[in-house]
């Protein structure tokens, strides 16, 4: 039955739950009882934590196929889902950005070596990417006189699957003339926005605690934040520092800061929404470079709950540059891309969000898997016996 005769019905234990927990987005201890008591009639046997809404155990030991999919707390993830995704819709929308749809298989999988791509391979030798961001075809169509656009679509990054990340996730990202501040307002804006159509107030949630999305957010620079654990990111050993913090470098100075930066800075990052900023020069990917007490890579990353949300750029538009950082990289170049370049595109600024986190924040979910239906990394493991 889909999802949304669930939610229509009203006749089921199903359209209870979801009554009563998934489409309430507000914790509140005497709706989650209620609902608990409905899931109890729905999974008999069943132990219904009351905190996380999570069928734990039954007496059969292993869940059904239906109990697993339609877990109360999955069900209030996908429920919160399509308000997130309509309501990301209806705000780029108003301002009249144009909604784009770019392929899943493209030649080339971008020049972030952060991003390992899924190789594809089809007849008579032909090779494709899943595209880890509809950068690269966005640009183009930036190219073509298109803008400012949007685009929900799915994105995809080999690396492991965890509590903050699906090898398989939504990605949003959208460009428009103008410079990266331009950017954070959209920001704040969009956050904003989705959380009133959720809760009627600007808050989203972690572990049952409101964090206020109001705004202006406050910048940070990526110097400043290594200044406050004793390094000066342009002039000191970072390997050196990193073995005196414990840790384990290798020889690459970009390895070797993200290993600082994801062990000792990030997890002591506020909750509250924070746009770090001035990243080193050799991050840059595929955004301009700015000189401003330094050598910077122009760009911003966005982060809520001290969880990575999004990460913009001033774009890249110069094609000579362009096609040397494919040549650094050792990254298949997209010719189309670059002929795109060439012909012109204006000062432009983009980011890119991951939207599977938004509604973990919106639904005050803990786990990313939850906040999908189906997917290799949720589903249980089965092997089928023929009868």
């Amino acid at each position: 039955m889909p999802i949304a005769r669930i939610i229509d019905r009203e006749d089921t234990d199903v359209a209870n739950i979801v009554t009563f927990h998934m489409i309430q987005l507000t914790p509140h201890v005497e709706r989650r009882a209620v609902a608990k008591d409905l899931a109890e009639k729905m999974w008999p046997g069943a132990f219904i934590s009351l905190d996380s809404m999570e069928v734990l155990s039954t007496s059969n030991a292993e869940l059904s196929w239906m109990q697993h999919i339609c877990q109360p707390r999955r069900l209030h993830g996908y429920a919160v889902r399509l308000k997130v995704e309509r309501a990301i819709q209806e705000f780029f929308d108003q301002r009249g950005f144009l909604a784009t749809r770019t392929p899943l298989l493209v030649p080339a999988p971008g020049t972030d070596p952060l991003c390992p791509a899924f190789k594809v391979h089809g007849k008579n030798g032909s090779q494709y990417y899943l595209p880890g961001s509809p950068e690269f075809a966005m640009k183009k169509l930036l190219a073509a006189g298109l803008g400012p656009i949007y685009q929900l679509s799915q994105a995809f990054r080999d690396e492991p699957a965890s509590a903050t990340h699906l090898p398989e996730f939504t990605m949003l990202e959208w460009y428009r003339a103008g410079t990266l501040q331009d950017i954070m307002n959209d920001m704040e804006s969009l956050c904003q926005s989705v959380a009133k159509s959720l809760f009627g107030d600007t808050y989203c949630l972690q572990d049952d605690t409101k964090i206020r999305l109001d705004g202006p957010w406050p910048k940070v620079r990526m110097e400043t934040l290594f200044k406050n654990i004793g390094i000066d990111l342009m002039h000191d050993d970072l390997i050196m520092h990193a073995k005196k913090l414990g840790l384990m470098p290798n020889d690459s100075w970009d390895d070797t800061f993200f290993l600082i930066f994801l062990n000792c800075i990030e997890p002591k990052l506020p909750k509250t929404p924070l746009f770090i900023t001035h990243y080193p020069a050799s991050q840059a990917a595929l955004a301009k470079i700015v000189h401003d007490n330094g050598t910077w890579a122009d760009r911003f990353e966005c982060y809520i709950g001290g969880v990575e949300l999004a990460n913009a750029f001033h774009e890249l538009t110069d094609v000579k540059e362009q096609e040397a950082r494919f040549i650094q990289e050792l990254a298949p170049p997209d010719d189309l891309l670059l002929q795109a370049l060439e012909e012109g595109i204006p000062p432009s600024s983009g980011i890119a969000l991951g939207v599977d986190r938004l509604i973990m924040f919106m639904a005050g979910e803990s786990d990313i898997h939850f906040t999908q239906l189906l997917g290799p990394h949720n589903t249980p493991k089965v092997t089928w016996k023929r009868r």
